[in-house]
């Protein structure tokens, strides 16, 4: 009923971020879990994608699965958006996942 992926910047899984561009999830779970680590998110100190990680490592299962693929244009670069070729992790990409 609900999947997340790991956020990545340049293949670097290390820092705790969850991809809030792309995830699978039904408004409950959305508005109840989701939505608030939205609003405690604060660019100052941390953004969403950090807040979200949080929640999501204390209350989903972690796992693999075929990656969301992003084409389009960038809104922080407005250049077209380099979707590469990510060899075993375009099937194996690290997320969050919960069955209902």
């Amino acid at each position: 009923s609900t999947m997340v992926w790991k956020y990545t910047e340049d293949g670097d899984f290390a820092k705790p971020r969850a991809d809030c561009r792309f995830y699978y999830t039904n408004k409950e779970f959305a508005l109840e879990n989701l939505v608030p680590a939205y609003l405690e998110a604060d660019d100052t100190f941390a953004a969403c994608e950090y807040f979200i990680f949080l929640y999501l490592e204390q209350n989903l299962s972690k796992g693999k699965a075929p990656r969301p693929l992003v084409t389009g244009f960038s809104g922080n670069t407005d250049s077209l958006y380099p979707d590469i070729n990510l060899g075993y992790l375009d099937l194996n990409f690290p997320c969050w996942f919960k069955f209902s």
